[in-house]
């Protein structure tokens, strides 16, 4: 009989981690899917089924608007620290499409790309680019997405008076 209660709860141990094991299994199997279908993965595109992939949400986003497509492109340009190979469709998609995520992707990469510090970069820029950079900022801001609101805050200060865009249109004009 004391056997017997032994088996029994070693089988019932068993079969509860197993269930636990499997909960957990399909789980992560869960966040996987849910990160592949918001990102592409950030292994660099070699393959062809990857490379065909990244060319169908670049016409996606480009020659359709479609910003899903144009997040999971961005996402793997910008996580692979290719910034200046994704300029042309964020640039595209900022001003074609007036994406406000693009327009502050325009900026992210005419700035990151000489500094980790927004303010050192924009001071080390000439001031034909510097404008260039502020204007796709502020158009960014106006249009409401988040990412460059922060950054606003960082470049102008908190309390200080954010200027329009439009005047760093003009300024560029003027130059």
């Amino acid at each position: 009989m004391k056997n017997n209660i032994y088996i029994l709860l070693f089988s019932v141990n068993i079969t509860c981690c197993t269930w636990k094991n499997n909960d957990r299994i399909q789980s992560q199997k869960k966040i996987e899917n849910q990160f592949e279908d918001t990102f592409i993965s950030v292994r660099p595109c070699t393959s062809i089924n990857n490379k065909l992939l990244m060319k169908e949400l670049i016409d996606s986003a480009i020659l359709q608007g479609d910003s899903k497509a144009y997040n999971k492109v961005a996402s793997y340009y910008l996580l692979e620290d290719m910034g200046k190979d994704f300029f042309y469709y964020a640039f595209t998609m900022a001003n074609k499409y007036k994406n406000e995520e693009a327009a502050y992707h325009v900026y992210k990469i005419l700035v990151y790309e000489i500094s980790d510090e927004p303010k050192i970069a924009l001071n080390l820029m000439d001031t034909k680019t510097k404008y260039f950079a502020l204007y796709y900022l502020l158009k960014s801001y106006e249009m409401g997405y988040e990412s460059a609101k922060y950054q606003v805050d960082e470049v102008f200060g908190k309390n200080n008076t954010i200027p329009k865009s439009s005047e760093y249109l003009k300024k560029l004009s003027v130059e």
